[in-house]
């Protein structure tokens, strides 16, 4: 009996591993996503200035 709950709490310390790295990977993945938006919002202003100067010139 002894191997076989040795046996689980190896696979329950190898799962709560496996959480905690996906957990990070998901920490690293939502700032990308709120990078990206950053990026695409200043892309967009930039893109309204250039729109603003052209009209502004013709």
């Amino acid at each position: 009996m002894e191997e076989k709950e040795e046996i689980l709490i190896e696979l329950r310390k190898k799962i709560k591993k496996q959480i905690s790295d996906l957990e990070l990977k998901l920490i690293v993945i939502q700032e990308n996503l709120i990078d990206t938006k950053n990026s695409l919002t200043n892309l967009q202003a930039f893109f309204i200035q250039i729109d603003e100067n052209i009209e502004n010139n013709i």
